[in-house]
């Protein structure tokens, strides 16, 4: 994590580690001082970065989930909607996490379009927008959140 109060001078304060596997895309909930992060084969991880952030803050796991299971799981990206947690999984497709369980247990979701990888999400009003690559890589996937 880096400190960018100074974006003319970031600083490295801290790191949170998920081992087995890296980050991608991040999405923050300020109100609840969670940090949700997309850690590809290792799911979704829910981090409190409430107080000061200093040094090794892997502790602070709250929560973690791999939605399409053990062998199913490459979460690309998350995001916040509606006081869900969504997550694009490369794998299994798109999923919907309840993230005030403690444990991110899935609402819904795993429907991957069968000859394509999912990648980047964006949400907003009913739809749920992602990006595709492999049989037709030019497309892109809408989703319909009612």
């Amino acid at each position: 994590m880096v400190d960018v109060a100074d974006l003319t001078q970031p600083r490295h304060v801290a790191t949170f580690r998920l081992p087995g596997s890296g980050p991608h895309n991040f999405w923050v909930d300020e109100s609840a001082q969670v940090l949700y992060a997309a850690y590809y084969n290792g799911g979704v991880a829910a981090i409190d970065v409430s107080g000061t952030l200093s040094g090794d803050i892997s502790a602070r796991l709250v929560a973690n989930v791999r939605p399409g299971g053990p062998d199913d799981t490459y979460v690309w990206g998350v995001q916040l909607h509606r006081g869900s947690l969504y997550a694009i999984d490369m794998e299994s497709g798109l999923w919907e996490l309840a993230p005030a369980s403690g444990t991110l247990a899935a609402r819904s979701g795993g429907f991957n379009v069968p000859d394509r990888w999912s990648s980047d999400l964006w949400l907003h009003g009913d739809y749920a927008y992602t990006g595709t690559w492999g049989g037709d890589w030019r497309a892109t996937t809408m989703w319909a959140m009612r």
